[in-house]
């Protein structure tokens, strides 16, 4: 049996790694997954640790507002990971949290295969002002 945590902060990391579960219960059916998601992760059989809605943030000044907050989550998932020791950390999106997060697994000499899936998609026409600068918004 394998044991996974994925961390998707976000509804589309929540879709992809509802999908990602399914196709990883088709090599072996007995898997385990921990971690942070939403409906479709649930639907899957994600035991969840902490409500994904929890972690969405609109704006700088709302960022600012839960910053201890997702420190605290940071480190209790950390401890969750040196507790569990599962085959795999498979992080998804949400690349503020989730790079900072596999820096910390790393910095506390958790030995654990951890996978970053960053999604990002930039639109086709980006504008260049005079001083060369790229404009992009994000799709």
């Amino acid at each position: 049996m394998k044991r996974y945590v994925l961390i998707a902060g976000e509804t589309s990391g929540d879709q992809y790694g509802s999908q990602l579960m399914e196709a990883l219960k088709e090599i072996d059916s007995e898997s385990e997954f921990w971690g942070i998601g939403g409906e479709d992760m649930i639907g899957s059989g994600l035991n969840q640790l902490e409500n994904i809605h929890n972690m969405s943030v609109v704006g700088f000044s709302e960022a600012l507002k839960k910053v201890p907050t997702m420190l605290n989550l940071a480190n209790r998932l950390s401890q969750f990971i040196s507790d569990v020791k599962p085959d795999r950390v498979i992080l998804i999106d949400f690349p503020g949290f989730n790079l900072s997060l596999a820096k910390k697994i790393k910095q506390s000499l958790i030995l654990v295969v951890i996978t970053a899936v960053i999604l990002i998609k930039f639109r086709k026409n980006c504008k260049t002002s005079l001083k060369q600068d790229k404009t992009c918004k994000m799709a």
